[in-house]
């Protein structure tokens, strides 16, 4: 796929997820796709291509399998390349499938042993937003305290929360007006619009963006 967002799904790992086939499960913001009812061997059943939250059903029953060590020289590695370019701060979003506050917790870990080589700002997802609020407030808190001793801030911070709105142009679920020419369909709505709003007040009460 063209798309990161949209991947195709063997018979055994829909297996491994629970899946029928036949059956199939209704997700919403997200899509698994069906033959059609007229297919001459799998009527109606499971295409195994999965878009959006559909892939991020399936993508939850298999652990990532990187270790903490392989992601500390991965992250070495990267930083060593962008350093020559002069780049000493990323950001890093969140994922539908997996959640962030396990990779922010082990950056910190980084940090606090002096072996982080990056100042990371961190979005989660909206169901991650109380983590994300508490931690926000130990790290200013502490980050206030140390400011003045080592006249420098923290370099993992806990900055905003990323919302799915809708899907992507490349798996054909981003939302329009009218349907894609080549796919039918006008998209995927991940977020209904009058659910926007209290998602928006609660970021912000949270001190988020």
């Amino acid at each position: 796929s063209p798309c990161n967002l949209t991947r195709t799904a063997t018979a055994a790992a829909l297996a491994v997820a629970a899946l029928d086939p036949v059956v199939g499960e209704e997700i919403d913001g997200g899509v698994l796709e069906r033959f059609a009812e007229d297919h001459p061997t799998l009527p109606g059943q499971l295409t195994g291509i999965a878009r959006e939250r559909g892939l991020a059903r399936i993508k939850q029953a298999f652990p990532r399998a990187v270790s903490k060590e392989n992601m500390a020289i991965a992250l070495k590695a990267a930083a060593k390349e962008l350093h020559q370019f002069g780049i000493t701060g990323v950001h890093t979003m969140t994922s539908l499938d997996y959640a962030n506050t396990t990779e922010i917790e082990y950056l910190e870990s980084l940090a606090s042993a002096g072996e982080l080589p990056l100042r990371v700002a961190c979005a989660v997802r909206f169901d991650e937003l109380q983590w994300a609020a508490e931690r926000r407030a130990e790290t200013f808190l502490t980050a206030e305290a140390e400011t003045v001793a080592a006249g420098d801030s923290n370099w993992v911070r806990v900055l905003g929360v990323k919302v799915f709105l809708d899907g992507s142009l490349g798996s054909r679920t981003a939302c329009f007006l009218e349907p894609f020419d080549d796919h039918g369909g006008k998209g995927v709505e991940m977020v209904p619009n009058h659910d926007l709003a209290t998602i928006m007040r609660q970021v912000d009460e949270a001190g988020l963006t």
